[in-house]
């Protein structure tokens, strides 16, 4: 076998398209420049002097300085939508339940209040060949989402060539929703880590133990599981799917087409991860979608619905009005749900040196952290993804020209960016579908000192994959419900 066959296939991504308006420049970055020309005029037509000209020439530069200056990763332009934001929020950072206060004439008849970001959406059980299927409804967004509880083998233990098979057929995946007749659809996945239940393990010792119970070895695996029990973890993978629609729409009980539509792409898409060799559960039911949702909102939850399962198996889960958290706050940096602390980061950037099918292992094996990683994709019809490649590639090449006629000169990055948009057209030519992504990490702890250790093991984590994260400082609110089952994360 020659080397060439023997080695394996590295995957590279292009550096974060930025969208420009005029050389390279973005809209706030045009405007904050032309803000200070006008200032300039404005104040030599005033004061036609030498101190007016240098006054100008100030405002002029200082406006210059401040489009390309930056703070954090971003430019103040940049920042300027999330300090708004948090501005308009002053006095509104703080929400609590009613729930408890409310009374309820009947367990059945209890209803919760939602947080602001869920306010528009309901759980709605849907029956399909005698089952129930949980469906979360977001009559703001316009969407209705499905989840699928997922298992793979062991795949970082696989060989290179073998990891590289299951890649490929995860593209034979997505590829099937990349039509121009598709309904318009977004696909996510999500990995996480909650907290184990210790006694579980125990309990399965004390069990099937086959030595008496007081025996030195028992005794000293029993103290092994104890002095485990706070450091264990429990991975869970889930792949959601979410059809789209007309935003604020509300479908009453005669309007099914949606959710027909949607159980019809949930049996294709089950279809596809079984070809995938992926070990699917099923899609959940509404229990076990409250359940998800409420142990992603609190994780500490984890423990004690699971001891109400083991007691009674048509408990498991959570009913559809617990599912909502009872107390938010909000802060600049963080996110509080209940009793756990939330950081959410978003991937800016992937790796753009060449890396192997199993560069994210850091990252969702090796952090000790309790974490979700979240990727939602959107798939692009091939007529429209043509249309975007062609439309990006002129628009590189007029920024190109204007850059060069004002003297800059071309820079790496510039290359880069040029190589990924010829790399999708020729992807696109060559009959491969497109996506429109974005990824997206939360870190959560108990109290606040553990989120930031907390974080800082993620970030140290996700260096080794070779990923950029942001924290959505200002949006933290918004942007954690992008890590739950929902289909939120893409304009």
């Amino acid at each position: 076998m020659t080397a060439e066959a023997t080695r394996s296939r590295g995957y590279v991504f292009g550096p974060l398209q930025r969208r420009s308006v005029l050389g390279g420049l973005r809209a706030g970055q045009v405007g904050l420049i032309a803000a200070g020309g006008v200032t300039g005029i404005v104040v030599l037509r005033l004061a036609p002097s030498v101190v007016g000209l240098g006054t100008a020439v100030v405002a002029i530069g200082g406006a210059m300085g401040v489009a390309v200056a930056r703070i954090g990763g971003r430019a103040l332009d940049e920042w300027a939508p999330s300090l708004c934001r948090w501005i308009g929020l002053r006095g509104r950072r703080r929400w609590m339940s009613a729930a408890p206060t409310a009374g309820a004439v009947s367990h059945r008849n209890r209803t919760w209040d939602r947080p602001p970001p869920l306010a528009s959406t309901q759980l709605v059980p849907v029956e399909v060949g005698g089952r129930e299927l949980g469906v979360v409804e977001d009559t703001r967004a316009g969407t209705l989402t499905a989840v699928m509880a997922v298992q793979g083998s062991a795949f970082a233990l696989l060989d290179s060539h073998a990891q590289e098979r299951r890649l490929g057929a995860w593209a034979d995946v997505l590829s099937g929703w990349a039509r121009d007749d598709r309904t318009p659809c977004r696909l996510q996945w999500l990995e996480r880590t909650v907290p184990e239940d210790g006694d579980a393990l125990g309990e399965y010792l004390r069990d099937h133990v086959a030595i008496d119970h007081g025996h030195a070895v028992v005794r000293s695996y029993l103290e092994l599981l104890e002095d485990a029990a706070p450091l264990a973890q429990r991975h869970d993978t889930f792949v959601a799917l979410t059809l789209t629609d007309r935003p604020g729409r509300r479908r009453g009980p005669s309007d099914a087409d949606g959710f027909t539509a949607l159980v019809r792409e949930l049996a294709r898409l089950q279809k596809r991860l079984l070809a995938a060799d992926l070990n699917v559960a099923g899609v959940l039911s509404p229990r076990q979608l409250a359940g998800l949702l409420r142990v992603s909102l609190n994780p500490p939850e984890a423990a004690g619905l699971a001891r109400r399962s083991a007691a009674d198996p048509d408990l498991a889960g959570a009913s559809a009005a617990s599912m909502y958290p009872l107390a938010t706050d909000t802060y600049w940096d963080c996110y509080r749900i209940d009793e756990t602390w939330h950081a959410t980061f978003w991937v800016a950037e992937w790796p753009r040196l060449e890396v192997g099918p199993d560069f994210l292992a850091p990252l969702l094996l090796e952090a000790p952290a309790l974490r979700t990683v979240s990727l939602v994709m959107a798939p692009v019809p091939p007529a429209k993804a043509t249309k975007a490649v062609e439309m990006a590639r002129t628009q590189f090449l007029a920024d190109e020209e204007l850059r060069q006629k004002a003297g800059f000169l071309a820079t790496a990055r510039r290359k880069r960016e040029h190589d990924a948009i010829v790399r999708r057209e020729a992807e696109l030519a060559d009959g491969h579908a497109e996506y429109r992504f974005s990824g997206y990490v939360t870190v959560s702890a108990p109290d606040r000192e553990t989120l930031e250790v907390s974080a800082a093991e993620v970030l140290h984590a996700a260096q080794r994959c070779r990923l950029d994260l942001r924290r959505l400082c200002g949006q933290q609110d918004v942007a954690f419900y992008a890590t739950l089952p929902l289909g939120r994360g893409l304009s």
